[in-house]
């Protein structure tokens, strides 16, 4: 018996599915790879990286060292979309890493739930459920391969720059928007859940909601002036 009969049903989707997931590797290994063109040492580069457990936690530390460099090289614009789309890639990688399955054949796409944030709950264990179609599917695929069009771009071109390798032909992609992680909850709701369990899910989607539309309406901190620094620091100094 097979451990997850969803995807005997579903069998695209979980052959894209699993495509980002493989391909998320070479995401991390070539952003070593760029990691090593900024200390000039991809051995330091990978032995940095991969002592570092967590895959957010790997590219953050990445991004930290190496991202100046490539500033300076006059690719700021270019590796500011880069790392956008790897940091996109992380959270459908940990997404699907982390979830299972379930379907109906009463509805299109197929269904998942991640169990880490029913489980904060002080008492009984309610599923989240969220929805996906192989339409977005496909469209999440392509940001996957966005990502490693960026990367390749950024580190040949670096290369170019610092004249350590012959002009190439890649090209720097148009700038794509992040698809959504899932469908919209509110309109894919499990047909196998109860009255009860319907009423809850629509009542967590619209708490859910209200909280990114609070979040995205509060004002970003204004970030202190040149001068306003060096009057804190010497405050600071007395």
């Amino acid at each position: 018996m097979p451990l997850n009969p969803v995807f005997d049903r579903h069998v695209y989707e979980g052959i894209t599915i699993g495509r980002m997931l493989l391909n998320y590797g070479e995401i991390e290994l070539l952003i070593g790879m760029l990691l090593g063109n900024a200390l000039e040492s991809q051995d330091t580069a990978l032995r940095t990286m991969f002592r570092i457990i967590g895959e957010s936690a790997r590219v953050s530390a990445a991004d930290a060292l190496m991202r100046e460099t490539y500033k300076r090289a006059g690719l700021e614009a270019e590796y500011a979309d880069m790392i956008g789309a790897v940091r996109w890639c992380i959270r459908a990688r940990n997404q699907y890493a982390h979830c299972h399955w379930g379907d109906d054949e009463r509805a299109p796409g197929i269904f998942f739930t991640e169990l880490g944030e029913p489980a904060k709950a002080t008492e009984g264990f309610e599923y989240w459920w969220r929805h996906v179609d192989i339409d977005l599917l496909t469209e999440q695929l392509a940001h996957f391969e966005y990502a490693g069009d960026c990367l390749a771009y950024v580190n040949f071109e670096f290369l170019h720059r610092r004249g350590k390798s012959k002009p190439h032909n890649a090209q720097m992609p148009p700038k794509r928007q992040q698809p959504n992680l899932h469908n919209p909850p509110e309109l894919h709701i499990p047909p196998w859940l109860t009255e009860d369990e319907r009423r809850r899910h629509i009542e967590r989607t619209r708490a859910e909601t209200a909280s990114d539309h609070s979040l995205l309406s509060q004002p970003k901190p204004k970030k202190p002036s040149s001068r306003e620094r060096r009057e804190t620091a010497m405050k600071a100094k007395r």
